[in-house]
């Protein structure tokens, strides 16, 4: 499989090719390829990131390669398993510069452990209260305010897990538990 360098290094000569490269069960396509996909085949979702291995950012998309037939993308299969599918005018290098310089940059996913929650709207911890019954309403109060404060799209099903312990620790302590 090659390497992403390999795959930036064909990207720089592309200019009339749309080339995806399978992943895992996706298929990627890079910097002039992600650029004549979206603008000659489908609009996709573009994403630029910085990659440590490469040493500079990249913009890729990425789709299913179950998705190709629905999409309709008929190429040619290579030696190392990538497609390759031509597109009808070649690249105006112009326009694919202005194009990925217009593209914000993607911050990095944490690589290890899972990421900081959103920062709760009110403390985690409620001064004591006069009475257990107005502990326990502000107790849940503050845990209306955490749920209502993650961003659900970008959290990992162990963030979810590990949040849902808090909550469930906060109730139980107001509770007396």
């Amino acid at each position: 499989m090659p390497s992403i360098n390999d795959k930036l290094l064909f990207e720089e000569q592309n200019d009339c090719t749309v080339r995806l490269w399978p992943e895992g069960s996706f298929y990627k396509a890079y910097e002039r390829s992600a650029y004549l996909f979206v603008n000659r085949v489908k609009s996709y979702e573009v994403q630029r990131r910085y990659v440590a291995t490469a040493g500079r950012d990249v913009v890729s998309i990425g789709f299913p390669q179950s998705a190709q037939e629905k999409l309709g993308l008929t190429g040619t299969v290579c030696d190392n398993g990538s497609v390759t599918i031509r597109v009808d005018a070649p690249l105006d290098e112009q326009a694919f510069l202005s194009w990925r310089d217009a593209l914000p940059l993607t911050e990095p996913k944490p690589k290890s452990g899972p990421a900081p929650l959103a920062a709760p709207a009110e403390p985690l911890h409620e001064q004591p209260s006069a009475s257990s019954q107005s502990a326990a309403q502000s107790a849940e109060q503050a845990v209306a305010a955490r749920v209502r404060s993650i961003n659900l799209a970008s959290t990992t099903p162990m963030q979810c897990m590990l949040l849902l312990s808090e909550l469930q620790a906060m109730l139980n302590s107001a509770d007396g538990k």
